[in-house]
């Protein structure tokens, strides 16, 4: 099973772009986020063309998340069990193939005294207590999506100003950690441990050409998926596409 994310920065915009990628990767489920449109503008009849099941959660402009997938999913769940944190449109769950997938658009945070902040902080915190609350690390779940950190020296460009700035800020990091210490792995990192690699890249300073990004992009697998876990990697091709998002899709195929 190939599970696939990609921050789209807006489905619109790159409506062709997915169209495309699909039809050559078919993975067995995508999930998007940044989706930028509201369920009901959501063009799955695009999708649907293509023998595709569409499942939402969005809104006009901002956040908003979903999957794209040839299987019909079970127990779709939109935003945390206890209700999405302010009706953001940045959670969407399913369950393929007895794998609970968990897709996410954390906040950036945007520096440390504002507001999003402070959310982003929270969300890390829900999202540790929704597995403990509902899963042990035994169990086949994965949460993946937009982290918006990146876990170690080796996923950014510039440790000195990156750890300077929201993403790799030592306080973000411990964050992901306590997360990840749940019992999730990295699945990236299991492939290839020591391979530098970037999943966004700013729109800026030709920062795609000079290779200046972060790995901000995850699948977290569960101890017991990890065992699972066949293959990982980046897809940086889209990113040299006319008018391509910031961030590239991240997949992770497991032999169930």
């Amino acid at each position: 099973m190939k599970v696939v994310s990609w921050n789209l920065n807006s489905i619109r915009a790159r409506l062709e772009h997915v169209q495309n990628w699909l039809a050559e990767n078919k993975p067995d489920i995508l999930c998007l986020q940044e989706t930028k449109v509201r369920d009901e503008e959501f063009p799955r009849d695009v999708f649907e063309a293509m023998g595709l099941n569409v499942y939402t959660h969005g809104q006009a402009a901002y956040n908003g998340v979903a999957f794209i997938t040839p299987h019909t999913l079970e127990d779709v769940q939109k935003g945390f069990p206890e209700g999405d944190m302010n009706d953001q449109k940045r959670v969407i769950a399913c369950t393929l193939n007895g794998v609970r997938i968990v897709n996410v658009y954390i906040p950036q945070g945007d520096n440390p005294d504002s507001p999003k902040y402070a959310m982003k902080g929270m969300f890390y915190r829900r999202l540790r207590e929704w597995m403990e609350d509902d899963f042990t690390p035994q169990d086949n779940v994965l949460i993946c999506g937009d982290f918006n950190i990146a876990p170690t020296d080796i996923d950014v460009h510039d440790v000195e100003k990156c750890a300077k700035k929201c993403g790799y800020l030592p306080e973000e990091v411990t964050w992901l950690n306590h997360l990840m210490d749940w019992g999730f792995k990295d699945s990236f990192r299991l492939i290839h441990p020591d391979k530098p690699q970037f999943s966004w890249w700013d729109y800026r300073m030709n920062s795609y050409t000079r290779n200046k990004g972060m790995r901000i992009d995850h699948v977290l697998t569960s101890e017991g998926l990890s065992k699972k876990v066949v293959d990982a990697g980046v897809d940086e091709s889209p990113r040299s596409l006319e008018r391509p998002s910031d961030h590239v899709p991240v997949f992770t195929t497991f032999k169930l």
